[in-house]
């Protein structure tokens, strides 16, 4: 998906410079992201979470979304997302980042999650999969610890040049469902970002209700 030689695409702001992750060293690339997660530990971007989970709400329906009572938020840096989570009635809110400033915050990587199959209502992953080292792997995990019946929310930018600790550029929200796999989706959507002009793909999925 990444190209760092090609031209960039007439919608992108910037060109990709952003390091092959298939170079990247599992060493490297875990001092790549857990350098920027700890840069930015006290941002609070749980607006976006916020949003999303209003999303979800609108799409579902208040009685149906009263009814989820597990998420997980993965790549969540701090308290903001996982307090948010709550005061929306979630009952048990579990984050995992490569650091934990939280008690609810897991040392855990997403590539290769220690729950078990199933295991939360509702997995949100805001602006945290463009940072997979293997993001078909990633997205297999996402997938995997929902609940069936359950939801996935993702968010990620598009069309902005892959740099730094941003490695994927997935240009369309269409490829975002694509990776994760045998889901429904409720929403797949481009737009701009609530705090820019920056494009980004939302997709909102629903496990089956049974897994065969």
């Amino acid at each position: 998906m990444s190209d760092t030689s090609a031209p960039a695409h007439p919608r992108r702001r910037h060109p990709n410079t952003a390091a092959d992750p298939a170079t990247l060293s599992r060493e490297a690339y875990v001092r790549l992201q857990l350098d920027r997660s700890r840069e930015m530990k006290h941002e609070d971007c749980s607006f976006r979470a916020r949003s999303l989970l209003d999303r979800l709400a609108g799409a579902i329906g208040p009685a149906a979304f009263g009814g989820l009572r597990s998420i997980l938020c993965v790549g969540c840096r701090n308290k903001h997302e996982l307090d948010t989570a709550a005061a929306l009635g979630f009952a048990e809110v579990v984050g995992i980042d490569l650091h934990s400033l939280d008690p609810r915050i897991l040392v855990m990587d997403m590539h290769e999650m220690s729950f078990a199959d199933g295991r939360f209502d509702v997995v949100l992953a805001c602006h945290s999969l463009e940072h997979a080292k293997d993001p078909e792997r990633a997205a297999s995990e996402l997938r995997r610890v929902a609940k069936p019946g359950g939801y996935i929310i993702v968010e990620v930018p598009i069309y902005y040049g892959t740099r730094g600790a941003d490695l994927w550029d997935f240009e369309s929200p269409e490829r975002v469902v694509q990776l994760l796999g045998d889901v429904r989706a409720l929403i797949a959507e481009e737009g701009p970002q609530l705090d820019g002009p920056q494009e980004v793909a939302r997709v909102f999925a629903q496990v089956p209700a049974t897994d065969a």
